[in-house]
């Protein structure tokens, strides 16, 4: 399942992305070194953008994030920027990665006219075939 981001997934998120950090070793990373203004960028993204968590029985799985902004040159338009899009290395390989760029794209789609910006590296059991079908057919 697939649900939004509280609060209290902070800690947890924050966790994930030192580890998210780390794995694709970027001089840019997530969010910034100090922890207290990590959580602060962290509780801004949930509360003023759009946070998914995909959770079963086991617990939290992955998450993906992302700035969802008026289009600068284009009133009627918006933008959700993918930030990060994550599963945690011991769920790789379930429909953990699916089910959350579903749930950004269903966001997408249902919350105004939208374009939508998501990169990824291919690490999981679909193919990218599947994601490039998914990514580019109309969002408005």
């Amino acid at each position: 399942m697939t649900r939004r981001a509280s609060l209290l997934d902070v800690p947890w998120l924050l966790e994930q992305l030192r580890e998210f950090d780390k794995f694709y070793g970027t001089s840019a990373r997530v969010l910034p070194e100090d922890d207290e203004k990590a959580r602060a960028a962290l509780s801004s993204l949930i509360t003023e953008h759009v946070v998914f968590i995909a959770a079963d029985t086991c617990g939290r799985m992955g998450a993906i994030g992302g700035y969802f902004l008026p289009h600068p040159d284009n009133e009627e338009l918006w933008v959700l920027a993918e930030r990060f899009w994550w599963v945690a290395p011991e769920f790789r390989g379930t429909l953990a990665g699916a089910r959350l760029m579903q749930a950004f794209l269903s966001f997408a789609r249902e919350n105004r006219p939208c374009w939508v910006q998501m990169s990824f590296q291919h690490i999981g059991i679909l193919s990218l075939e599947f994601h490039v079908d998914k990514l580019s057919r109309p969002l408005l």
